[in-house]
């Protein structure tokens, strides 16, 4: 399982029962902060069509079937505090006349 988790919700556990709970669970993948902020870069590759086919609906009125979209994103995610961060990203659009853009953001996990 690829799966991504923020240690501060195991911060009760020692160091072994983390890793621990995490071997358990199938996590393949631990980011761990640094002070009470770190920084995770990351990029990625997406295929995707939320247009592949559409229920029938009569002739002439069925919208066409629209090609993949295929898009790069690289980004950087700020962990400025236990369960907060500020997330920024790219989308470089390859396949579709979409425009590229720059997003930004901020979570908070409760």
């Amino acid at each position: 399982m690829k799966i991504g988790m923020i240690t501060d919700s195991l911060g009760a556990l020692s160091f072994d029962d983390l890793l621990g709970t995490a071997a358990e669970l199938g996590i393949e993948k631990l980011e761990f902060a640094a002070g009470n902020w770190s920084l995770a870069p990351f990029i990625r590759y997406e295929r995707f069509n939320t247009a592949a086919q559409y229920a029938d609906i009569g002739p002439k009125l069925t919208p066409a079937v629209l090609p993949d979209s295929k898009v790069w994103t690289t980004g950087l995610n700020w962990t400025i505090a236990p369960g907060v961060v500020i997330k920024g990203d790219y989308l470089n659009f390859q396949s579709t006349g979409r425009s590229n853009r720059f997003d930004l953001g901020m979570g908070y996990q409760f």
